[in-house]
């Protein structure tokens, strides 16, 4: 069976980056990694390296997301 649990990836956010504003990119990375038949890792980084000027941040904040699950 599987375990359920809430995250508050706002106030993870606020922990690892002193800002909320990446709770989005968070919880993201949990979704990838919860349903890796839908999404793709090596795109949603792809994508993030992208389109934004200083992705190192967010991509640090998609792999917390994606480190939160087994």
């Amino acid at each position: 069976a599987r375990k359920v649990f809430a995250l508050d990836f706002n106030e993870l956010s606020i922990n690892y980056f002193n800002s909320p504003n990446y709770s989005t990119i968070i919880a993201l990375g949990v979704g990838v990694k919860e349903f890796r038949d839908i999404f793709y890792e090596k795109l949603m980084l792809t994508i993030l390296r992208e389109f934004h000027e200083d992705p190192s941040r967010y991509i640090r904040a998609f792999e917390l997301g994606t480190s939160l699950i087994d």
